[in-house]
């Protein structure tokens, strides 16, 4: 894109030198280069959301992993496992299970999110700009 748009100018100063559309195509070179920096930027890993996500997790499988244990431990008496505690044994388990299925997404993703949340804002200037060139060719021409 960087390459069409130098082109464009070169051809913009070959044929009409004092025309302000020169203005603009140095614009556009100027968001074509801050926009190839942010995907530059974007396609780098960001190391310091993977290291906490990371932390996170680890402390989130030790959490589980020790209430597993202790429920295991607890004392169950046979009469204290009947029907009705079956099934509060039960809902409880599957709530547990779709609570940490959520924490286990929440924590793994927020590099992505962050980086879906920037990519909007980098293409909108692009876009804006992309959308004045034929309008101003259009006015221009001979």
């Amino acid at each position: 894109m960087l390459r069409t748009v130098r082109t464009l100018r070169t051809r913009i100063s070959e044929r009409v030198p004092d025309a302000g559309l020169n203005n603009v195509c140095l614009e556009l070179e100027r968001v074509c280069c801050e926009s190839q920096a942010r995907i530059e930027w974007l396609a780098k890993p960001l190391w310091k959301f993977r290291v906490v996500s990371d932390l996170l997790l680890i402390l989130l499988f030790v959490v589980v992993s020790v209430a597993i244990s202790l429920s295991l431990q607890s004392d169950m008496s046979a009469e204290a496992f009947t029907f009705s505690g079956f099934v509060q044994t039960l809902e409880a388990g599957l709530n547990d299970i779709v609570r940490i299925s959520i924490a286990f997404f929440f924590v793994w993703t927020p590099e992505g999110r962050f980086k879906r949340g920037r990519a909007p804002m980098a293409l909108h200037e692009l876009r804006s700009i992309c959308n004045v060139i034929p309008m101003t060719a259009w006015r221009c021409s001979p």
